[in-house]
């Protein structure tokens, strides 16, 4: 597997008495689909480039400033793990919440609780986030367990990219997926690109529609008040069953829970409140005012959807420059596309058929606030039930490391 990103395509490696000397894509990997970027081709530089670190190094200057030497020192493994667990006892003794790290390898999200479970310490950053996905990881996390999520080319009608060029530029596994996204594109699926500036994906999309800098959410938002109050046209099933919608919500903004700790929903059939989890439930509440143990409350979809009211496309098109006709037609069509409630059969199992998906990245969340904004862009893929359904949102596994495999494939 290529180790010049963290994608991993397959890759075949000719050798001469010991010695690389040309990569090749591996044509059998389902990933990279027999294509490898120029990236992965210079593998070779990285791999024999005379400057590569062999070896833990440690600053041995004393002074700390940007002009200073460094003055790096090649150490062995042994000395290195012992100075650092030395310093680590020190401050265990003294104050765990001292403790401040930073971790530049975010695939392994173990690293990210260490801190916290080991020291009882929350002090922790990232400082790759800022450059790559930042709070778009954690939110396909928590939506999906996911590390990341692209379009099922395979059966996507309808795709919005916003600030992002999948398929044609860059992002996830560009080898393969600039093939898919070509196919699906002679298939027939509709592209709107919705970028700031005229990139390599919006010169290719059926629609391009410019956008003022850091007003994706708005946008985005304005299109679920369209889809939820003005046309009715998402997956309630889907937001009853498999999302936190129903929970109910009082007045503190908190979820209202049952002697258990258990999160509550209201069953609209037996007019009661009941566990999330309760087998019995009849139908899910989504909207409506109830009181529960003398707490008035409100299902999440509820407030979520009050809330959209700040958000018609008069108001937001003063805010992003793009029309209100536009959004409303943009909104129609992409929920027209997700055919809710629609079915299909993949290798002799049904699922539920979702043909439309946002797609975002690095333009749309790289700025203030990108954890609300990325949380704005998956809740119109779970408004529609798209998530991990053909055609829809699906989530990308971290997959597995070449340099910790220990077993037989």
């Amino acid at each position: 597997m290529c180790g010049m990103c963290l994608h991993g395509c397959g890759i075949q490696v000719h050798v001469v008495d010991g010695v690389a000397v040309k990569i090749d894509p591996d044509a059998d990997n389902p990933d990279n689909l027999g294509r490898l970027c120029a990236r992965g081709n210079s593998g070779l530089g990285k791999h024999y480039n005379p400057a590569r670190i062999k070896n833990p190094l440690v600053r041995t200057n004393p002074e700390k400033h940007w002009d200073a030497d460094q003055k790096w020192k090649e150490v062995t493994m042994d000395y290195a793990l012992e100075l650092v667990a030395e310093k680590l006892k020190r401050i265990h003794s003294k104050d765990p919440r001292k403790l401040l790290c930073s971790f530049g390898e975010f695939q392994r999200y173990w690293t990210r609780i260490w801190p916290l479970e080991a020291y009882g310490s929350p002090n922790f950053f990232n400082a790759v986030g800022t450059a790559c996905g930042a709070a778009y990881h954690t939110v396909n996390g928590m939506f999906q367990g996911a590390f990341a999520a692209i379009p099922d080319y395979n059966y996507c009608n309808y795709l919005i990219q916003l600030g992002s060029g999948d398929g044609f530029e860059a992002h996830l596994h560009l080898p393969g997926t600039a093939k898919r996204a070509a196919d699906a594109r002679m298939r027939g699926m509709r592209l709107v690109v919705v970028d700031p500036r005229l990139s390599v994906a919006a010169s290719k999309a059926n629609e391009w529609v410019p956008i003022r800098i850091g007003t994706d959410g708005a946008f985005v938002m304005s299109l679920m008040y369209v889809m939820v109050h003005e046309l009715d046209m998402y997956d309630k099933e889907f937001l009853k069953k498999h999302t936190n919608a129903p929970y109910l919500v009082g007045l503190d903004g908190y979820f209202v829970r049952d002697s258990q700790s258990r999160a509550l929903i209201y069953d609209s059939v037996e007019g009661s409140p009941k566990s999330w989890e309760d087998d019995g439930i009849k139908d899910y509440a989504l909207t409506g005012t109830y009181a529960v143990s003398g707490v008035e409350c409100r299902p999440a979809f509820d407030l979520f959807k009050q809330k959209l009211l700040d958000y018609k496309p008069e108001r937001v098109s003063k805010i992003t420059t793009i029309p209100a006709g536009t959004i409303r037609r943009i909104a129609k069509e992409f929920a027209e596309a997700a055919q809710v409630v629609s079915k299909v059969d993949v290798d002799g199992r049904q699922y539920s058929l979702r043909p439309a998906c946002l797609q975002w990245y690095r333009g749309a969340h790289g700025h203030n606030h990108n954890f609300l904004d990325n949380f704005v862009f998956k809740t119109i893929n779970a408004l529609i039930g798209n998530l991990d359904s053909p055609g829809g949102h699906l989530g990308v596994p971290m997959g597995w490391s070449p340099y910790e495999w220990k077993g037989d494939l």
